[in-house]
């Protein structure tokens, strides 16, 4: 990556980050007066408050920034910079190829040190040979088949993380709305939501993973 791209990649994601730090912090320190009309009224009843946005909603955005910033340190996402543990995907790719032919090494140290003609001589050579063909001609027929259900296996677990996704949406969107709900005014809601949202989710995922589905 060059130095503008660099320059650009990291100013735009660290003004973002900023960005909803500062709004967090204005939000904090504005003077809000519960119950007061703002003058906006819809179908006659519907009012708008000047009422300040519950803790746990807030305290929610605390810990997405919190998180953003510990992730950028140790992951790659500020333009060239690697992150502290170094991780990369050729790097990852790399260890998992290290891995492989570690496992079958041996099994063709014994060929590679032979000439053309021993092997060519050698019956588990040419069995081994023969298998391997057989082998590499079916995965292709594999190949071609698993292509055309590869795209049936993402739309379903998009679906799945579509779905998981929505259950604490539906949850906070509620508890977003201008209305006197139950608990709004206490310090610990937003714990109790944000566990009820995490329950849901959790629950949702194991009963998806035990109809496979993930």
């Amino acid at each position: 990556m060059s130095d503008f791209w660099n320059a650009y990649v990291v100013v735009i994601v660290l003004a973002s980050i900023l960005a909803c730090a500062i709004l967090l912090y204005v939000q904090g320190k504005a003077k809000f007066t519960p119950g007061k009309s703002m003058g906006h009224v819809w179908d006659e009843t519907l009012e708008e408050y000047n009422n300040p946005m519950p803790k746990w909603w807030s305290w929610l955005f605390v810990i997405t920034v919190i998180f953003s910033l510990v992730y950028l340190a140790l992951y790659p996402g500020l333009g060239n910079f690697k992150g502290l543990l170094g991780w990369t995907s050729s790097g990852q790719y790399q260890i998992e190829r290290e891995r492989m032919d570690a496992t079958v090494k041996p099994l063709y140290d014994k060929y590679s040190a032979m000439d053309l003609q021993a092997i060519a001589g050698d019956k588990q050579a040419m069995e081994m040979a023969n298998i391997y063909s057989s082998i590499l001609s079916d995965m292709m027929d594999a190949f071609a088949s698993i292509i055309s259900n590869n795209l049936n296996v993402v739309m379903k677990f998009l679906a799945s993380v579509t779905i998981l996704l929505s259950l604490p949406t539906i949850i906070t969107s509620f508890y977003g709305m201008n209305v006197a709900l139950p608990l709004d005014d206490r310090w610990f809601t937003w714990m109790l939501i944000l566990g009820f949202c995490l329950l849901l989710v959790g629950v949702t995922t194991f009963i998806f993973m035990r109809r496979n589905w993930f």
